[in-house]
C-alpha cells in the first residue's frame, strides 16, 4: 500500500525511521514523497491497525510539534528529469574524470551512475548531460535522505563527470 506523505511536508525517509522507532513499523521501501506498506497473507488485522495507529500517532505528534521531523521542502518529481545523451556511456565511464559539487554539476556529462534507492532505476547514465533539473532533483532527494546506490562518493556531496 503506497501513501503519499507529501502533504506532511517530511520525507518518507524520516517517517519511515520515526514509525520503526516509535512504533516497531517498519516499511517495505520509502521515498522523499512516500512510504510502501507491504500486506502479505500473512498480514493481519492487528498489523494493520498498528499501522493505522502509528500514522495518526505521526500526525497528531506533527500537529502538536512539527519540529520533530525536519521540513523539507518540495522535492522536484522525475517527470522534470530529460535525457540527453551528449557521448556514449562507456566512454563517459572510462575516460577522464572529475569529481565536482551536486551544485556545480549542470552542464557536465555524468561519468558515474545515479540510482536513488527506492526504486534503484539510474536518473543519470554515464554519458549523460547533467540538467539544472537534475541538479535540483539530486539535492532535494539527497537533502530528503534518499540512498544512492554505489556512488563514487558515498556522501552524495559530489559526482563523478568528464573531465573539461
Amino acid at each position: 500500500m503506497l501513501i503519499d506523505v507529501s502533504a506532511l511536508s517530511v520525507s518518507g525517509y524520516a517517517i519511515d525511521d520515526w514509525l520503526y522507532k516509535h512504533h516497531r513499523i517498519s516499511m517495505g521501501l520509502s521515498d522523499a514523497r512516500h512510504i510502501l506498506a507491504v500486506l502479505s497473507m500473512g498480514t493481519t488485522r492487528s498489523d494493520l491497525r498498528k499501522l493505522v495507529r502509528g500514522l495518526q500517532d505521526l500526525v497528531n505528534q506533527l500537529g502538536s510539534d512539527p519540529s520533530i521531523l525536519p521540513a523539507i521542502p518540495p522535492v522536484p518529481g522525475i517527470g522534470t528529469l530529460s535525457v540527453d545523451m551528449a557521448m556514449p556511456g562507456p566512454a563517459a565511464l572510462y575516460g577522464s574524470a572529475e569529481m565536482v559539487a551536486y551544485e556545480a554539476a549542470e552542464g557536465r556529462i555524468a561519468a558515474e551512475m545515479i540510482a536513488p534507492a527506492p526504486p534503484g532505476v539510474p536518473r543519470l547514465v554515464p554519458g549523460q548531460r547533467i540538467t539544472a533539473a537534475h541538479v535540483a532533483w539530486l539535492v532535494a532527494n539527497r537533502d530528503a535522505g534518499a540512498f544512492v546506490m554505489d556512488p563514487v562518493d558515498p556522501t552524495e556531496a559530489t559526482v563523478r563527470v568528464v573531465q573539461s
